[in-house]
């Protein structure tokens, strides 16, 4: 009858343990990075939503009354009330955004222009205030804590953003 361990049992064991442990570590920091894409890309919706509702309930956001709201979409977004105050949302700084397309053109950037209280929204052009006519504008955020993207979409008749899968 034994009454003690064997070397081999003991150092088995550690491996065995060990193994476990890393295994669950490297899963946990993965994890962890993806939560934080999530997060990010969270952020994202929310800041265009919050635009965007409080635009077809008000003229007025953060006490600022303005007639036309601008939403300018470059590598970043921003926003400006009336041409000018521009305004970036310091929480999206860990995002890109590319693969701009308008009617599945490829374009550099886009300015959406919402007016208080209808649903619909214009695009105007770089250089002047001409308005374009579109259907749909679509654009991938790129987290850059992960490498991940994810696909949106906003369609002229009630520029709502709407995620979509992306085509890679």
């Amino acid at each position: 009858m034994k009454k003690w361990f064997t070397l081999i049992e003991i150092v088995l064991v550690l491996i065995v343990i060990s193994v476990l442990i890393w295994v669950t570590l490297r899963f946990g920091s993965n994890r962890i990075v993806d939560l934080k894409s999530q997060n990010n890309k969270e952020k994202f919706i929310s800041f265009y939503d919050n635009l965007y509702s409080s635009n077809l309930i008000s003229n007025y956001h953060n006490t600022n009354r303005y007639e036309k709201l601008n939403i300018q979409i470059w590598s970043w977004i921003s926003f400006t009330y009336d041409d000018s105050n521009l305004i970036i949302d310091s929480d999206l700084k860990s995002i890109e955004i590319n693969d701009i397309s308008l009617d599945n053109q490829n374009i550099e950037n886009i300015n959406l222009q919402l007016t208080p209280y209808n649903i619909w929204c214009e695009i105007l052009g770089e250089k002047d205030s001409s308005t374009f006519t579109w259907n749909l504008f679509s654009f991938k955020i790129f987290s850059k804590e992960n490498q991940k993207e994810y696909c949106f979409e906003i369609w002229s008749d009630t520029c709502k953003l709407i995620e979509k899968k992306c085509n890679n």
